[in-house]
C-alpha cells in the first residue's frame, strides 16, 4: 500500500499524489511525507504501513532515497519466504551489493549535479549548490519568487529540551526574538525577569527539572511563548560561543529544532567581536584556526537563507519540501556519489553471486537482484518507456528521454544514500519475514 502510493513519485517524470489533510489538501512528490499520511482501516493492516513508514522516516534523514528503499521493501517482501536461510540469502546479497556500490563511489564534481537531481528543477538546484556552501535554513517568502540570501547568525548543535515547546510541526520558530544566556536556572522565579517581552529564547548550562516542568505547562497553557535550550559544547569553547552569541540581544529569526538552533539578523554591532576572532585565528593552526574561521563566517553574512515563494501556499510548502531534501542530499553527496538514475544498483545486481550457498539463501540472493533493478524501471515505467538496460554508467535519461552518458549529464546520486536505501531496506524486510504473531488491540 505504502509503496504503491509513493511509487509513482520515482525519477524526473513522476508524478505528484494530493493528500488530504485539515486545511488545503497537500500536493507534492515528497516520499516520506506521502508515505506518513498512508492509513488503513484494518489495525493489523495499519501495523505492516507503519512499518514501511520506518523505512521512508529513516531515509528522510538524509533527504533522498525514500521512495527507492520502500519498493526495494516490497519487492523483497512481495517473496513471502520466511524461512531462516533466505533471510540470510538477503543478508549476504545486500553485503556483496554494498561492497559494489562502494566500489563505485567517485569524489563530487560539482554541487549543481546534485542539487539539480534532487530537487528536480535546474534554477533551483543552482541556488541550492551556491546555498550549500555555508550552513543553509529554508524560511517563507513574502511574495512568489524563490530568492538566497546571506545574512549574519550563529548555529550551533543543541535543541530545544522538549516536544512541547515546539510551535511549528517539529520546530520552534518566532521572530524578534529576546535572547538570554543564563548558567542556571534554579526555580521559576529566575526566568521570571526574562520573559517580561516575548518571544523568548534561553540558553543555560543547566536548569532544573521542576522549572522545565512548569515552563512545559505554561507553554501548553499558551501563556508563555518560549524554547530553552543547553548551551552548546563545554568548556573554553563553550564560553567563546557564549561570547558570539552575546553580541547580540535579540535576533530577528530564531528557528530550534529536536537537534539544532539557528539565530539570525541580530541587532548588535559584530566588529569588534569579529576583529578579535581575526586576531586569534592569525595565532592558531589546524583545526582550531578552522573553527575561528567559521565562526567569523557567520558572524559576517555566513548563513544562506533560501526563502520560498509561490503562487499559492500548497505550491509553497510543495517547493519547500523539495528544496529542503535536496540541501541535506548535497551534504551527504560530500562523501562521495555514484552513477544515478537506478542504475548503480542495476549493476550491483549483477555482482551478486550464489557461490557456496544453499538453495533457501540462493532464493534470498536472487530477490534482492530482482528488488535492486526495480528502481530503474519503476523510473522508465513512470516515463512511459521499456525498461532501457544500463551499460556501465549509460543509461536512461529520463529527464530529457534520451540514453547517455549518466555522470557526464550530471545524474549521480549520493553514495550514502544508495548504501542507506539497501541498508534500511533489508533491515526492515528481515524484522517482517521473521515475525510470526501480530497482536493489536
Amino acid at each position: 500500500m505504502v509503496a504503491d502510493t509513493v511509487k509513482v513519485t520515482l525519477g524526473p517524470k513522476g508524478r505528484n499524489v494530493i493528500v488530504d489533510r485539515d486545511g488545503a489538501p497537500l500536493i507534492t512528490n515528497d516520499g516520506v511525507t506521502i508515505a506518513k499520511h498512508v492509513v488503513a482501516e484494518d489495525k493489523f493492516v495499519h501495523m505492516g504501513v507503519k512499518l514501511m513508514q520506518e523505512v521512508a522516516r529513516a531515509q528522510d534523514k538524509l533527504g533522498d532515497g525514500t521512495t527507492t528503499a520502500t519498493i526495494l521493501a516490497q519487492t523483497l517482501l512481495n517473496s513471502s519466504d520466511t524461512s531462516l536461510d533466505f533471510i540470510d540469502g538477503l543478508d549476504r546479497a545486500a553485503r556483496q551489493a554494498s561492497e559494489y556500490v562502494r566500489s563505485q563511489n567517485r569524489g563530487m564534481t560539482s554541487m549543481q549535479h546534485v542539487a539539480r537531481v534532487a530537487v528536480n528543477d535546474d534554477v533551483l538546484g543552482d541556488m541550492i549548490a551556491k546555498a550549500c556552501k555555508t550552513y543553509v535554513t529554508v524560511q517563507n517568502a513574502l511574495g512568489r519568487d524563490t530568492v538566497l540570501e546571506r545574512v549574519p547568525g550563529i548555529q550551533f548543535n543543541q535543541g530545544y529540551l522538549a516536544q512541547a515547546m515546539a510551535n511549528n510541526k517539529t520546530m520552534w520558530t518566532a521572530h524578534n526574538v529576546h535572547v538570554h544566556v543564563v548558567d542556571h536556572v534554579h526555580s521559576v522565579q529566575d526566568i521570571l525577569p526574562l520573559v517580561q517581552t516575548q518571544p523568548v529564547l534561553i540558553i543555560t548550562k543547566h536548569i532544573s527539572d521542576e522549572t522545565l516542568g512548569a515552563i512545559i505547562m505554561n507553554i501548553v497553557r499558551g501563556t508563555l511563548n518560549l524554547c530553552v535550550v543547553h548551551a552548546p559544547s563545554f568548556g573554553d569553547e563553550q564560553d567563546e560561543l557564549i561570547t558570539d552569541i552575546k553580541t547580540s540581544k535579540v535576533y530577528q529569526h530564531v528557528t530550534v529544532s529536536q537537534h539544532k538552533t539557528v539565530l539570525l539578523n541580530g541587532d548588535g554591532d559584530t566588529t569588534l567581536r569579529v576583529d578579535q576572532l581575526r586576531e586569534r585565528a592569525a595565532q592558531c593552526q589546524g583545526r582550531e584556526r578552522d573553527d575561528i574561521k567559521n565562526r567569523i563566517a557567520q558572524l559576517t553574512d555566513g548563513i544562506s537563507v533560501i526563502k520560498v515563494g509561490a503562487d499559492s501556499e500548497t505550491e509553497r510548502e510543495e517547493k519547500k519540501m523539495r528544496i529542503i531534501d535536496a540541501v541535506h542530499a548535497v551534504k551527504a553527496a560530500k562523501n562521495g556519489v555514484v552513477c544515478g538514475g537506478g542504475v548503480t544498483l542495476w549493476h550491483a545486481s549483477n555482482h551478486i553471486t550464489t557461490d557456496s550457498m544453499n538453495e533457501g539463501q540462493t532464493r534470498g540472493a536472487r530477490a534482492m537482484q530482482q528488488a535492486l533493478r526495480q528502481p530503474l524501471t519503476q523510473i522508465c515505467v513512470n516515463a512511459g518507456v521499456d525498461v532501457v538496460p544500463p551499460h556501465g554508467v549509460v543509461g536512461y535519461n529520463a529527464k530529457v528521454g534520451v540514453t547517455e552518458d549518466l555522470v557526464m549529464a550530471g545524474i549521480v546520486d549520493p553514495t550514502t544514500v544508495v548504501l542507506s536505501t539497501m541498508q534500511t531496506a533489508v533491515s526492515v524486510t528481515k524484522m517482517i519475514l521473521s515475525t510470526s504473531v501480530i497482536m493489536t488491540q
